[in-house]
This record gives C-alpha cells, structure tokens and sequence, in this order.
C-alpha cells in the first residue's frame, strides 16, 4: 500500500540537492515545513506542491497515478556528499550519495510544456545496477512547479476509465436494446453540461465497443463459436456432415455434386490434384478449405470441394476430417491423388497419417516466402550478392513447368540444389 505525505504547497523554485538526499534519507536534521499531511493520491495536485511518495510495491506507481500526460526526459544522476550526524562516540563521517532525477513536462495543446512540470527525485544505491534502479527506488520525492494545471491534457487511459464507467452505468441492464448513437449523444450533452467529470467520449466507435463488450459479458457463452455453428447448421442442412460444439467447435461442409464428379474421375483413373490450406481471419474460429482442380476444364477449373470451420489446429481435427472426406466417402488411394499444403505441421502429419508422403506436395508460393524470409536473414555485406543469385535461381525453380527446365535452371544459374532449411515456415 503506497503512502503519500504532502510536505508542502509553496515550493516555488528546485530544492538544493542536500536538502533532497535529507528528505529521502528522513533525516532528524531534514528541512522543516509548515503543512505535512498524509494524502490519499496525487489526483488533485496543486503547483508548487512537494509530495513525499513511498510504496514497497508499486514505487513507480507516481508517473501517471496523477491523471496527467506527461512527456519524460532523460534520467540524471548526481552525487551528494553529506556528513552523518554526530554521535558521543565519534565525530561526523562524510557519505556519499547518488542523487538521481527525471523530469516530467505536461502537454499544453498537443505539445510539451514548461509552464507545469514535475520532477521526481530517488537516491540509488550503488550496489544496484543503474539501469531500472527508479522502479527500485521505495523513497520517491515528487516536486510539481509550474503556473497552474488546470488548462493541462490529462492522461488518456484515466479519462477513457472515467468515461467507459459512466457509459456502464447509463446502459445499466438494457444491454441488449441499448444503441452507441443513443449512449454517444447522451453522454457527450452530459459532458458539455459539466455534470460528470471526464465524461466526454472520444467518438461513437467507443460507445459501440462498450456496448460489445457488455453484451460479451451478458451471454452465457462469451464465445461466437456457438452461434456460428448454430447459423451455418440451419443455413446449409443438406450440407453439413459433421457438426461437433463439445469439447470444440468442428463443421464439416461437403460439396456433393463436386464429390460425385471425383469420383468419376478416380473411377476412370485421372489423377487428381486437391489444395488444402487454413485461413486465420475469418471470426474467433478457423476455416480449412479443401480445393478440386478439373483439369478438363479450360476456365474456372479450380471447384470447392469440402470446408472445415474448427476453433484449433490441432493434428487429430486435420486427420478425421480428410480420412473421412479422402478414403471413407471417396475411397481413395495414395496413387489416386496428389494435395497441395503450405507445410503446416499438423496438416502435414495428418496426410502422412493417412497415405504416407506420396501424395504430398509443397506450396511454391508458400516456399517462396519462406525463402524470401530465410534471406531476409543474412546480414552480411558478402552475402548480397549470393543472396540475390539464390533467390532468382529458387524462384526460377519452383516456377518451371517440367523436368527439363528445372534441370536447365540448376545449370544456368551453378548453385547447390539442397537449400538451407528455415527457421520458421
């Protein structure tokens, strides 16, 4: 619990040093003021102000427990010679002290001011390692000089705490029939009006989030997983084959007159190509496309087959889902197919679960930015140039059409075949 006395509201010019160190040390010989109160915080200070701040805890807790913004300079550090007090045993002994101090300066129209400052005061101990020895420092002495505060910014994150608390209480339980244009107008009359303090939002997209976030918490599941699945399952009932919420969302959504036309071809033993690749952006969940490419088709070969709208990536979920699509509803072999992956782990021990590694083949366009993110990674000056010959030469590579030319592009460009592996896919 951090403990703030008020030692003064006078203090109109800097203190000289050994009056500080006298102050933090709470010295018998320290300087006397008139006003010593113990405070609650620092929410109402005053210019001129000198606060004495002490917390075990929290001993940075004074940088913006104030509600101001403020714009920190450099820390500096002085030493401080001082004598001890005397005793009837020896005479005084010299001591020194590291003295350091950070100022602070207010913003006055979007910019930083001289006119209202704070400085804040600590001694390190030398057998503490400088760096982060303020948050250390359980003595803090806190200087406010200035002409007033009054017309100063305040701290963002206090006044949107104010102004979120006050949108709360005006929604109360209509939560569900409360409307962000509604709260937005109401509580910026109310902050015109003067009648809460802070109380002005920033635009209605606050109001809106506020409302969000209430309605989160209202729900018995905080999670859209439920309520999707629910939707998709009485959108599409003739095409959902698997619909699982316990112990996670997992929907199977299958193409039907696609997969009549696959099994066609693997019945008249036409090698098929299939994609399958997770998108990440869709929601609070992730959907796994499942791609057909007609090659008998000359225009918009590329069909959607199957999808799977799942909220983890792990292995088990990837390997029911293409077991039950590839050999249980399509009998498929490895040699009836080959699918595209962009090398995910889990998608590919999935496939290796099932028909081994036959029928797997890697992404180029995955491949390419691995490699231009491997490359990213030499930072060496000799090495551009290597560099830049092995990024053409891969990309040259992964882009030919045949064996042929994946043979000439190894000889044209004389580099080793077996690229470095990376880090991360």
């Amino acid at each position: 619990m951090s403990q703030i006395t008020l030692l003064s509201c006078e203090i109109k010019k800097t203190l000289p040093p050994s009056d500080i160190v006298k102050l933090l040390l709470q010295r018998s010989d320290a300087r006397q003021f008139d006003t010593k109160t113990c405070v609650e915080g620092l929410n109402d200070v005053e210019k001129n102000s000198l606060y004495l701040y002490e917390d075990s805890y929290s001993p940075d807790g004074y940088r913006s427990s104030d509600g101001f913004r403020w714009k920190q300079k450099s820390e500096s550090t002085i030493i401080v010679t001082l004598a001890s007090l005397p005793t009837k045993k020896r005479n005084c002994d010299l001591k020194r002290y590291k003295l350091c101090f950070t100022r602070f300066y207010s913003f006055l129209c979007g910019k930083p001011s001289t006119k209202f400052k704070k400085i804040a005061y600590w001694i390190n101990d030398d057998t503490e390692v400088c760096r982060g020895s303020f948050a250390r420092a359980i003595r803090t002495l806190i200087h406010y000089i200035g002409e007033g505060n009054h017309d100063f910014e305040k701290s963002k994150s206090s006044a949107s705490k104010s102004v979120i608390r006050d949108m709360k209480k005006m929604i109360k339980s209509d939560v569900f029939q409360a409307r962000s244009s509604t709260v937005y107008n109401n509580q910026l009359l109310m902050a015109q009006a003067n009648l809460t303090k802070y109380a002005e939002p920033r635009n209605q997209k606050q109001a809106a989030n506020t409302i969000y976030g209430m309605r989160l918490l209202a729900r018995v599941v905080q999670h859209d997983e439920l309520y999707a699945g629910y939707a998709i399952g009485a959108q599409l009932p003739q095409s959902v084959a698997h619909f699982a919420l316990l112990p996670e969302l997992d929907v199977w959504i299958f193409n039907f007159p696609v997969l009549k036309l696959v099994r066609l071809l693997v019945s008249s033993g036409v090698m098929v190509l299939f994609s399958y690749d997770t998108t990440f952006d869709i929601g609070n969940y992730y959907v796994s496309f499942l791609v057909f490419h007609n090659s008998y088709l000359k225009s918009s070969s590329i069909l959607l087959l199957a999808s799977r709208i799942h909220s983890s990536r792990k292995l088990d979920g990837h390997q029911s889902f293409l077991r039950q699509l590839l050999v249980a509803t399509l009998k498929m072999e490895s040699n009836h197919y080959r699918i595209t992956v962009d090398r995910e782990p889990s998608i590919v021990q999935a496939i290796l679960g099932i028909h081994g590694h036959s029928p797997i083949i890697y992404c180029a366009l995955h491949m390419s930015r691995n490699l231009r993110y491997w490359l990213s990674r030499t930072r060496r000056t000799k090495a551009i140039e290597a560099r830049y010959r092995y990024r053409m030469a891969s990309e040259t590579i992964l882009t030919s059409t045949n064996d042929k030319k994946r043979r000439n592009s190894h000889e044209s460009w004389g580099i080793n075949t077996s690229a470095p592996k990376s880090k991360k896919r």
